[in-house]
């Protein structure tokens, strides 16, 4: 009965540490550049660039992003979350606010689902996916209408996953 007990103890601190080493990421972030657009700019923009930072809530149903841009080839039209791996384009999956100048906002807030399968279509973002860095944010401009500046979200320093 006593190496039973041992055992099952030895099994349940294994389980502890197991759970504590893939502990989920919350907190994601990227720097807006030029050089990371894709397709490559119409109109050179040498002075874009910003930030970006995107916190997961603790049930991983939502996905708040914000930040900051400066320089821009003219007032931002419109800003993004896409579905994309660094140097692919892709399609928008969430629509953020921003202040419509050459220097200004960004920030929204998006949907997350586990399993989502289709998240162009549904707007809502894929969990694994934001993990795995398939997500970006893009500022699009009048100039650069497919995008100006991007940040590929990745995990902040010290969210990451062991």
């Amino acid at each position: 009965m006593k190496k039973i007990g041992v055992g099952l103890l030895f099994a349940v601190v294994a389980l502890l540490f197991a759970a504590c080493s893939v502990a989920p990421i919350f907190n994601f972030e990227g720097d807006l550049e030029t050089a990371r657009e894709v397709p490559d700019l119409v109109v050179p923009a040498p002075n874009a660039m910003g930030e970006v930072t995107a916190v997961l809530n603790q049930a991983e149903t939502q996905l708040t992003v914000s930040g900051t841009f400066s320089g821009l080839t003219g007032p931002a039209q419109a800003a993004h979350v896409h579905l994309g791996e660094e140097g692919i384009a892709g399609g928008v999956v969430c629509t953020l606010s921003i202040t419509n100048a050459a220097s200004g906002t960004v920030s929204g807030t998006c949907p997350v689902m586990v399993d989502e399968q289709n998240p162009v279509d549904s707007g809502t973002i894929n969990l694994e996916g934001l993990r795995g860095g398939d997500y970006y944010v893009n500022v699009h401009t009048e100039a650069n209408g497919s995008g100006e500046i991007r940040a590929q979200l990745e995990a902040a320093a010290g969210d990451a996953t062991e």
